[in-house]
């Protein structure tokens, strides 16, 4: 994950990303040390200035997540899938469209 720590990083500096949706739903089982990088990436996330969202986190994911004790709710707004997280984004551009 440090790769895409980086990237992720340098992305939102080069180009001043608000909000960054971070989609879980290809990712069917969470190991302890995955999870501490994804808490990782989120601090880093907001260290940045950026949001960070979370989207499609399996059920068996979050079981694991809360059996280690990981609360994501006090650090990133969570959505149960893509297009719940990107719903408001395509209102705001129709309406500016109008």
């Amino acid at each position: 994950m440090n790769v895409i720590e980086e990237k992720v990083l340098v992305q939102i500096g080069d180009q001043a990303i608000k909000t960054l949706i971070v989609d879980l739903s290809g990712i069917a089982d969470m190991e302890s040390d995955v999870a501490q990088r994804l808490l990782r990436l989120i601090d880093g996330i907001h260290i940045m200035g950026s949001r960070p969202v979370i989207t499609g986190v399996r059920p068996e994911a979050a079981r694991k997540m809360v059996e280690m004790g990981i609360d994501l709710e006090a650090k990133v707004e969570t959505k149960g899938d893509l297009q719940q997280a990107l719903a408001p984004y395509f209102a705001a551009a129709s309406f500016d469209e109008s």
